[in-house]
């Protein structure tokens, strides 16, 4: 009778050698961890079941931990990348157009009013401060409502 062994055995190195892991090792790991959890294993799930090298190591010998799961035939969904849309030319763009479409200089909160496509995280990642990016859109930067708050230089 054979003896049916879930988890496979931890790879291991010739006394005194450093393992060295290969794509193909990589792959088996992964298509075993696949087996055992009957799942995609995410790459802690993984772990928990097989030996497997470092993130930093996966990502060494295929791009990505995704591409490591492509490689080994688990998945063939494409990775989701998030596409910069945004440039400073482009942010500048959609608080002029928006200051056209209001009427008047725009404020962050008439941008979330408005359901603007530009965000004001947006336009404090290119410009630093919403004033900041509506100097540079050529658009007036309004007076706090508050007097006692300082105004951005």
């Amino acid at each position: 009778m054979s003896h049916l062994t879930l988890v496979p055995p931890s790879p291991q190195p010739v006394y005194g050698q450093k393992w060295q892991w290969t794509r193909e090792l990589v792959i088996e790991q992964l298509q075993d961890a696949a087996f055992v959890l009957d799942k995609v294993p995410t790459l802690d799930e993984a772990r928990a079941v097989v030996k497997l090298p470092s993130g930093g190591k996966i990502a060494e010998l295929f791009g990505s931990y995704h591409e490591a799961l492509v490689a080994a035939g688990l998945t063939s969904a494409p990775a989701r990348r998030r596409k910069r849309r945004w440039s400073r030319e482009a942010v500048i763009v959609a608080l002029q157009e928006l200051a056209v479409v209001l009427g008047h200089s725009p404020s962050q909160r008439d941008a979330a009013r408005t359901g603007s496509l530009i965000y004001p995280s947006v336009v404090q990642f290119y410009f630093g401060t919403w004033n900041n990016g509506l100097r540079a859109a050529g658009l007036e930067v309004r007076e706090p409502c508050r007097p006692d708050l300082p105004v951005a230089a």
